[in-house]
């Protein structure tokens, strides 16, 4: 992604540790609002090897993203999973080649919680597999309405139960935004274990956890088996972007009838007839 003008990893740096989330997203906003670039990465499928690729804007093999997805598969990931992984990778080399960040110079903390922002603003954009290249023929960063008329409108609806709620921001979900970080992350790992440019590339500020798992045995020795895996939750907090509440952003009517006491009591009356 060839970029015209400087956005570099100080830039994004001094953005990330100034404002805070919604003043990083309108900064963001205006930054690749008005950047123009020459494509992004894009996804091929090879039917022949069925094999999953990742290409970048000059229509080169992205080498160490496509050695990550042959893992996937000869690990036995669904290729529907694998797919999605590609999807979501591709998205985050498009952010790493806009902010030209060399992975061994930054801190990978910062540079997944501004993935987080980059998301939120994204327009969710799906081509057909047979025309995934016209990703590399884009000249602006696919931003959704709501990110281009950031702060003058705000969108409002009803929900089932006729409450006046106002509309998700993002295009992609929380979930699914969980989902790009967590990949990310999962890239980031791959790189440090499995090659030897990136084997330095500091991870040690990136949030981890411990999770556990069943497995057929558990339920009769007690015993539960514990990984690390990324804390993705702590990213998100960290970028201002927390799991919505159904009950956040109602809009409640001015005035509700209340029942008296008198009607309760008919009421009660009639259901004993």
């Amino acid at each position: 992604m060839d970029m015209s003008g400087k956005c570099d990893y100080d830039h994004l740096r001094h953005i990330d540790n100034t404002l805070d989330s919604t003043d990083r997203l309108r900064a963001f906003v205006q930054i690749y609002s008005f950047a123009k670039i020459n494509g992004l990465h894009y996804v091929h499928f090879d039917g022949k090897g069925n094999i999953i690729q990742i290409y970048n804007s000059s229509h080169k093999l992205h080498y160490n993203s496509t050695c990550f997805l042959l893992k996937q598969k000869y690990t036995d990931t669904p290729i529907n999973t694998a797919s999605r992984q590609a999807h979501q990778l591709r998205r985050f080399l498009d952010f790493l080649e806009f902010w030209d960040i060399d992975l061994l110079e930054v801190d990978t903390f910062t540079v997944v919680v501004s993935f987080v922002s980059y998301l939120r603003l994204l327009k969710s954009l799906r081509a057909k597999p047979n025309r995934a290249i016209e990703y590399s023929l884009l000249k602006q960063v696919p931003l959704h309405e709501r990110a281009k008329h950031f702060g003058k409108v705000s969108s409002i609806s009803s929900n089932f139960e006729g409450i006046m709620i106002q509309d998700r921001f993002e295009d992609f979900s929380h979930n699914t935004i969980s989902g790009f970080v967590e990949t990310a992350c999962k890239y980031l790992g791959f790189l440090k274990k499995e090659t030897h440019e990136f084997e330095s590339i500091d991870l040690t500020s990136i949030p981890v956890k411990q999770r556990a798992f069943t497995t057929t045995t558990t339920g009769t020795t007690g015993r539960k088996t514990y990984v690390i895996v990324t804390n993705v939750h702590a990213i998100l907090s960290e970028a201002g972007f927390k799991i919505p509440n159904t009950s956040a952003g109602h809009i409640q009517p001015l005035s509700e009838e209340v029942m008296t006491e008198e009607v309760i009591n008919n009421f009660m009356s009639f259901m004993r007839i």
